[in-house]
């Protein structure tokens, strides 16, 4: 008989009825970029429109002029450069406030909106040095007041990359360590659930796995039990990190339908309850890890330690999992019987 959490979960899972955002739809297309006004102007998404009048006419006359070459020279600039209808459709693309809108939200944002000072990545492309560009953006990826829009762009560049390269094989080839680099981690990148019903919390620890996992895992977040068996069913996740309290579905629920849908989903759970309890039962869901909240730098790093050994190297499965509590430690012969899942529940 179906329970209400099955119900929620169906609801969540359900494909839904028609999609009320038709512009945005309207524009997911293979010329997502190449149409993008910003991209054919040369403009940053926070250019004044006094800026932006004055551009499109320099652009105008250099076209006319047959010196368009020497204007769209940055890492992303279009090749072939724009035709002047080009420029004149992107201009009027840019006085329409719902077009502009889509387009801004399709191209590169400054790490300090509004800033006096000049973006140093947006400089770097806009000269060429997507190496350069890069570096900065996945510095900055951890930091919690920039990390958001370095992801976005990072997303967005290897986006553009792929859709030119596929368009007539346009666009230029990788350049440099840092893209090389960065095309290969994205490759094999590794994706994290985590499930908090604290956004605080959540916040802490995707900042904590990113910079503290190799390869900067991809991780993602959900604010209940439902919500994240919906997105499980969606896509695969390489670890889930859960809470163990938490309203309507806990950690142990979670775990309890997670163990029997997805056998080979690493699992984890990471608590503040000290009751010896709690670990005997997620030991006997199958649970990887079994660890108490970190507290200090080293238990911190410890965790981090136990976590890499379980993901594995180069997006491989680990060997046979490790189930601990932190403060209660088995013995490695209990360990290696362990199944092989990781699930992070806080």
């Amino acid at each position: 008989m179906p329970t209400t959490l099955d119900n929620e979960v169906q609801q969540t899972t359900r494909k839904r009825g028609p999609v009320q955002c038709e512009p945005l739809l309207d524009a997911a297309t293979k010329d997502l970029f190449r149409n993008n006004a910003f991209r054919i102007t040369g403009l940053s998404v926070e250019a004044t429109r006094r800026e932006e009048a004055k551009h499109a006419d320099e652009l105008k006359l250099r076209e006319e002029l047959g010196q368009s070459a020497t204007t769209h020279a940055g890492a992303v600039a279009l090749n072939p450069p724009p035709t002047l209808d080009q420029i004149r459709e992107a201009t009027g693309r840019l006085k329409d406030p719902e077009k502009r809108l889509i387009d801004e939200f399709f191209w590169f944002w400054p790490c300090e909106p509004g800033s006096t000072t000049p973006d140093p990545a947006l400089e770097a492309l806009a000269s060429g040095n997507a190496d350069a560009a890069l570096q900065i953006w996945t510095a900055n990826e951890p930091n919690p007041s920039t990390g958001v829009v370095a992801t976005h762009n990072i997303a967005l560049f290897w986006q553009l990359r792929a859709l030119d390269l596929e368009t007539n094989n346009a666009g230029p080839e990788l350049n440099g360590p840092a893209e090389q680099q960065e095309f290969t981690a994205l490759e094999t990148r590794q994706k994290i659930l985590q499930v908090d019903d604290d956004p605080d919390l959540l916040d802490m620890y995707r900042e904590i796995l990113v910079a503290g996992l190799p390869g900067r895992p991809a991780v993602q977040t959900a604010n209940s039990g439902p919500r994240a068996l919906a997105m499980l069913e969606a896509e695969p996740f390489d670890l889930l990190i859960c809470d163990l309290k938490m309203p309507k579905m806990d950690g142990l629920q979670v775990l309890a339908i997670v163990r029997q849908k997805y056998p080979r989903l690493r699992t984890v759970l990471l608590t503040a309850e000290t009751d010896d309890r709690f670990r005997l039962r997620a030991n006997a869901l199958g649970v990887d890890l079994f660890w108490h909240n970190p507290a200090t730098e080293e238990e911190t790093k410890d965790f981090l330690k136990h976590l890499q050994s379980l993901l594995g190297g180069n997006g491989r499965h680990p060997g046979p999992g490790v189930s601990r509590s932190h403060s209660t430690r088995r013995n490695e012969a209990d360990l290696a019987q362990q199944p092989r899942k990781i699930l992070v529940v806080r």
